[in-house]
């Protein structure tokens, strides 16, 4: 018996889309155990809270990234209704802090600083996702994404970077 050259491609489809799906399967488990864990800034929303602590209030960032607190400067007060206020305004730029009252961070920055980071482990990992096998004339393929803020910083960070080559290289080595 011969097959027509439709059967074979649609047979031979059928076998690689089971592969494919299984490496897929593989992969998705790997990103999931290697995904890192997240973060989140959180101050005691009162008005005694720097405006720029404030701006960073609910930032849900991967954990091996820092922070990004808007910088500050201490402007006086002023005359002739300009400023009158005077204190501390939030200026273009950041200052980078793994965790409140980060020793990297400036005095100012750090100083009787009540705000908290709060882990929130697994949370990437459900944020991984697959795309079905699409089988296409010459390819049949999937996808794994990963979708959090900053998180293409967070497989280049020099804390806990590689994590997405690691899975991938994991998945890879059990085909």
């Amino acid at each position: 018996m011969k097959l027509s050259r439709g059967l074979r491609e649609k047979v031979a489809a059928g076998v690689v889309r089971r592969a494919v799906d299984d490496v897929a399967d593989r992969a998705e488990r790997e990103v999931r155990r290697h995904a890192p864990d997240a973060k989140e800034w959180e101050t005691s929303e009162n008005e005694s809270v720097r405006p720029s602590h404030a701006e960073a209030h609910g930032q849900n960032i991967p954990a091996n990234v820092p922070y990004r607190l808007p910088k500050a400067v201490y402007v006086r007060k002023g005359r002739d209704g300009e400023n009158a206020a005077g204190g501390w305004k939030t200026v273009p730029g950041w200052d980078l802090a793994d965790k409140p009252r980060d020793p990297g961070l400036p005095l100012h920055q750090r100083i009787r600083c009540r705000c908290e980071s709060r882990g929130l482990p697994g949370v990437i990992a459900k944020a991984v996702t697959r795309t079905p096998v699409a089988v296409g004339r010459s390819r049949v393929s999937a996808k794994i994404q990963v979708s959090y803020p900053r998180i293409a910083e967070s497989e280049f960070s020099e804390q806990g970077g590689g994590w997405l080559a690691t899975a991938a290289r994991a998945a890879a080595a059990r085909t």
